[in-house]
């Protein structure tokens, strides 16, 4: 019996043997290859340890929110409501920002609710409120603005308010004619102006007419010297309108007057045998002729006062035009006044230069027409 339990092992050992055949003719580890190189250009993929990834931050971009104001305009102390539509996703905190006409933007508040109570404690009549609510996520820094609502103030005591004097200046005040010259002056950093309005005058002290009214984000105005204003002096003021409308106008402010005087023409007149300089040499008079035989000449000059003189033809016994200039400049006119009379039936070409200005006229006389006395006013004062 013995014999025969210890003879039955033998075969299990020999399965057994069979078995791990395999795994022993394995070769060690050093024998293994090594794994073959990445071809050129290939991709490679490293995950990093697991202690050295971080999960994403949980931040959400808020929805932006629609804000309604229960008013669009308001009297000091008056309270309206400012609400928004909630985030359908999150829970974020709002601020409410605003601003008025010209001034920076503001922020009030931290909170949860979508409305809150608003008031206009100080402030100007007319003068424009903007109101916007910004939603924030309390986890990170992402934040959505919402659409912006107007609140305009319209009344309360004592609301009218002057704005500050502007400083007016130019950058040439002896233009050139056909040149531009720039008026400036600063912008109202306390946001009590409605608009600004450019006048000017010929007098310091005058009445001012309407150059222009402009928005009170614009300080400065560009013109242009012309012809017609040629040696006068024009007078500049800018005024600083308050908001209100009528009932506030008599609290605006005006600049002190700026001096521009307009560059006159270079040319001068020298009277010779063919002109007169009439009106101290600023009135340039000549003419020509052309008579019945075809004959043509320029007419000889002669003066007779400051301000007039005659021309002759054929013969200096024998005048043929008279003519003298006139200032109406004080007068009912506002204007000079050009006179000349003919002693003459040939064709005649009678010129005047204004050489302040460089404006020309001619006044003719066809053949066999006698000339017929002239009598032209000139706008042209100073």
């Amino acid at each position: 019996m013995r014999a025969s339990s210890l003879a039955r092992p033998f075969p299990r050992l020999a399965v057994s043997l069979l078995v791990l055949a395999p795994l022993l003719a394995r070769p060690a580890a050093a024998a293994w290859p090594e794994p073959a190189p990445p071809l050129p250009g290939e991709p490679r993929v490293e995950v990093a340890p697991i202690s050295e990834r971080q999960a994403p931050e949980m931040c959400t971009q808020p929805a932006k929110p629609t804000l309604t104001s229960s008013v669009t305009s308001a009297a000091l102390n008056q309270t309206f409501e400012l609400s928004w539509t909630p985030d359908p996703v999150i829970s974020p905190t709002y601020q409410i920002g605003w601003s008025y006409t010209g001034g920076a933007v503001q922020f009030t508040g931290s909170f949860p609710q979508t409305s809150v109570n608003m008031t206009i404690t100080s402030g100007v009549v007319g003068q424009v409120y903007t109101y916007f609510v910004r939603s924030k996520d309390p986890s990170c820094a992402l934040y959505t603005d919402s659409n912006t609502v107007n609140v305009t103030l319209v009344s309360g005591s004592g609301s009218c308010q002057s704005p500050p004097a502007p400083t007016l200046a130019v950058d040439k005040p002896n233009p050139a004619v056909n040149t531009t010259y720039t008026l400036s002056w600063p912008a109202d950093a306390t946001g009590k102006t409605d608009h600004f309005w450019v006048g000017v005058s010929t007098s310091a002290s005058g009445t001012y007419s309407e150059v222009a009214e402009l928005p009170p984000t614009t300080t400065s105005l560009t013109l242009t010297a012309s012809m017609a204003n040629a040696g006068a002096t024009l007078y500049y003021k800018v005024w600083a309108y308050p908001h209100g409308g009528s009932a506030c106008e008599s609290y605006r402010t005006a600049s002190a007057a700026v001096a521009v005087t307009i560059g006159g023409s270079s040319a001068t007149c020298t009277p010779d045998s063919t002109h007169l300089c009439l009106y101290g040499g600023r009135f340039r008079v000549s003419a020509t002729y052309k008579d019945y035989s075809q004959n043509t000449g320029n007419a000889k000059a002669v003066a007779l006062t400051a301000d007039s003189g005659y021309f002759w033809f054929f013969s200096q016994t024998n005048v043929e035009l008279v003519a003298k200039i006139v200032s109406f400049c004080s007068g009912s006119t506002g204007g000079y006044g050009l006179y000349v009379s003919g002693l003459t039936d040939v064709e005649v070409v009678f010129t005047v230069t204004d050489t302040k200005k460089s404006i020309t006229r001619t006044y003719p006389n066809a053949l066999g027409n006698r000339f017929c006395t002239v009598g032209d006013e000139w706008k042209v004062c100073p």
